[in-house]
């Protein structure tokens, strides 16, 4: 498996984390998904939406934003997120 250098960091909204990429990851425009059925149009997506507390995935060049729901534990939630985007 190819590592991919990924970075994260926070945005001003507390529920929502940016993970950036040192490659582009959406062709062109931005993506955005809402719920396990919208993300079904995204292999990547789709399998963000497998990790529990998390309901938005916003995709755009060179990075993915995840939102949490509020409550939500960053400590579970970004290894479960990097692990994915890893594999890419």
């Amino acid at each position: 498996m190819k590592e991919n250098p990924i970075r994260f960091q926070p945005t001003p909204n507390p529920n929502s984390m940016k993970f950036v990429f040192s490659k582009q990851v959406v062709q062109s425009g931005m993506e955005i998904f809402n719920s396990k059925e919208e993300a079904e149009k995204s292999e990547i997506a789709a399998r963000l939406f497998e990790i529990d507390g998390l309901v938005g995935v916003f995709m755009m060049e060179n990075f993915v934003s995840v939102n949490k729901m509020p409550g939500g534990n960053w400590g579970v939630i970004v290894p479960k997120v990097m692990d994915i985007l890893k594999s890419l």
